[in-house]
């Protein structure tokens, strides 16, 4: 067998089940998970270890190397981290994945409609290129958390901008509720749409994968 030449891994899938007609899809339990410390006495969790919301939006390199950054300004003093520092990094990393999780719900409550799929994909691309855009700005002094959890006035835009989208879900639908939507967003998100989220040259196509050089 070819695992017997890994034999760690081998013992690892050990108690694998394979279904014997070939690959086929499983349904699983609650993947979901926030741990209820995810910092404290002498130790600090990196949030794929505190916490999993969902891969829809990549978030896990870009968050752990935030935290990561975050957790190395402790060491630029001989002392050990502080009880307040390691605190506050808990407060973050429960609060941004909390947030991960609002923005990415959001999403999976409109995968059967696609129109609002993408009206919904852009409140997480509106904290994204914020983000973006604040740590071209600022550099290495950006103390923010990621995507701007700690940020209570974009989470209020973002917060108004899905309760619209939820009540377009639950109503009737045509083409004029849908330009009236988009032009909804568009006005609540005006502070925190850098890169034209919803105009766009070719309808649901973007030049931009992140904010452009400030």
């Amino acid at each position: 067998r070819w695992l017997s030449r890994f034999p760690t891994i081998d013992q690892q899938l050990s108690r694998r089940l394979l279904d014997a007609e070939g690959p086929s899809l499983t349904r699983t339990g609650r993947m979901q998970r926030l741990v209820a410390r995810a910092a404290g006495d002498r130790f600090a969790l990196l949030p794929f270890a505190a916490g999993f919301i969902s891969p829809l939006q990549s978030t896990g390199i870009a968050h752990t190397l935030t935290s990561v950054e975050r957790l190395a300004r402790a060491f630029e003093s001989p002392a050990l981290p502080s009880s307040d520092f390691l605190a506050r990094c808990c407060a973050a990393t429960r609060s941004e994945l909390r947030f991960i999780d609002d923005l990415i719900s959001l999403c999976y409550e409109t995968t059967s409609r696609p129109e609002l799929f993408h009206l919904a994909t852009m409140t997480y691309f509106a904290a994204v290129t914020t983000y973006e855009k604040q740590r071209s700005e600022q550099g290495d002094a950006l103390q923010a958390d990621f995507l701007g959890a700690h940020d209570q006035r974009l989470r209020a835009a973002l917060s108004r901008a899905a309760e619209q989208i939820r009540a377009a879900a639950a109503s009737a639908w045509n083409a004029d509720n849908l330009r009236d939507l988009q032009s909804s967003l568009k006005q609540t998100l005006r502070d925190y749409d850098h890169v034209g989220l919803f105009d766009p040259a070719i309808p649901r196509m973007h030049p931009h994968t992140a904010a452009p050089e400030f």
